[in-house]
């Protein structure tokens, strides 16, 4: 059999880490129990291309952990009980956590990268390379349910808003720069007023902003839609409000105008072989423009793309619109999924009604007789 390239961990990981297409060549032959031919062939099984390469980060996480462990798991048959259970206590340490009393939990995180490694042991197992998942009987924490990105309160949506508006203005209006360097400062200024109106009242994925293009806009009346390529590879269409689809037309008629439409709509330049090329704006880029936006607004919390997805589903929610609404706009498979955003809310609602000022202290109660 073809020896793999490199065979080893670290030149399978700066290939992936390159392209998960660029490790093609690593399912080129029948599959066997090599570890990381079996990895590729698990991974070509999943078809978005960014739940592989989170699948990828945590298997390869695993296989580091065990190599720098001392044990060389060149192939699947070698990996224990024993390494999985060590892994499973380097993780708990890893990603502790305290809740409000000082109690000890166990991070999501833990129990997702142990059911990564579930799930890629259950696919050796069923094409018969294994004959016993080493995750068998590995207890995984269980983890409540619910999404921990921040969700912005009224106040704060509008003024992350009116900041990133008042930063376009105030660039679009400076002088005393020269005009390359106008250019290139109000050209970040659009793109995130622009992005942030996308964030905030569409509910896109970071993934679907990414890797938008111009011909992915497309009019129906005097109606604005998305065509998206969402998650699982499952297209999705979204209407566009009105307010955002202006920002958005604005934003193509000063920064995109007269490019071909299967270009990017949210460009990011590199030079490559000495030429200029336009390539999809990177996620990191959006995470970085996001948390910078929050900040500037006065918000001390962590904030994420994420977090405007989850923003809007709150406001949604507190304003009467019905969950599967907001499901259909999130595009999530499982109205269960919509409701992960909406727990917190609930909880709040619920919580607040047992502090009403005027039944305290048993002012409902009868009067007790003297």
């Amino acid at each position: 059999m073809r020896t793999l390239p490199g065979s080893s961990l670290n030149a399978y990981t700066q290939a992936l880490s390159a392209n998960i297409d660029a490790v093609s060549v690593w399912a080129g032959e029948p599959l066997s129990d090599d570890i990381l031919n079996v990895l590729t062939h698990f991974l070509l099984t999943k078809s978005s291309n960014h739940t592989r390469m989170a699948y990828a980060r945590d298997l390869l996480e695993f296989l580091k952990f065990a190599e720098n462990s001392g044990w060389l798991c060149r192939q699947i048959t070698q990996v224990s009980e024993k390494q999985v259970l060590l892994w499973k206590e380097h993780l708990s340490h890893k990603h502790t956590r305290f809740d409000d009393s000082r109690r000890r939990v166990v991070n999501s995180s833990v129990a997702r990268k142990l059911c990564t490694l579930a799930s890629f042991f259950d696919f050796a197992l069923k094409r018969k390379l294994i004959h016993e998942s080493p995750m068998q009987h590995i207890v995984r924490p269980k983890v409540r349910r619910m999404s921990h990105a921040t969700v912005l309160s009224d106040d704060e949506l509008r003024q992350v808003l009116q900041c990133s508006r008042e930063r376009l203005e105030l660039v679009a209006q400076s002088g005393g720069q020269s005009q390359k360097d106008h250019a290139k400062a109000l050209q970040r200024a659009r793109l995130e007023w622009c992005m942030l109106a996308l964030l905030f009242t569409v509910g896109i994925r970071v993934s679907e902003l990414c890797q938008l293009k111009l011909c992915d806009l497309s009019f129906e009346g005097d109606l604005l839609r998305l065509h998206l390529l969402a998650k699982g590879g499952v297209p999705h269409s979204p209407l566009v409000h009105p307010e955002t689809a202006r920002i958005l037309m604005e934003y193509v008629r000063s920064e995109r105008s007269g490019v071909q439409p299967d270009a990017p709509l949210f460009p990011a330049s590199r030079v490559t072989s000495g030429t200029l090329a336009e390539l999809h704006i990177h996620r990191s880029t959006v995470f970085r423009i996001v948390k910078e936006a929050a900040k500037r607004a006065g918000i001390t919390r962590p904030f994420s793309p994420h977090g405007c997805r989850a923003t809007l589903a709150t406001q949604l929610h507190l304003n009467a619109v019905p969950v599967v609404e907001i499901q259909r706009l999130l595009n999530h498979s499982q109205v269960t999924t919509t409701q992960l955003y909406l727990h917190r809310v609930d909880e709040t609602l619920e919580a607040a009604a047992l502090q009403l000022p005027w039944v305290q202290n048993n002012r409902l109660s009868p009067k007790s007789r003297a």
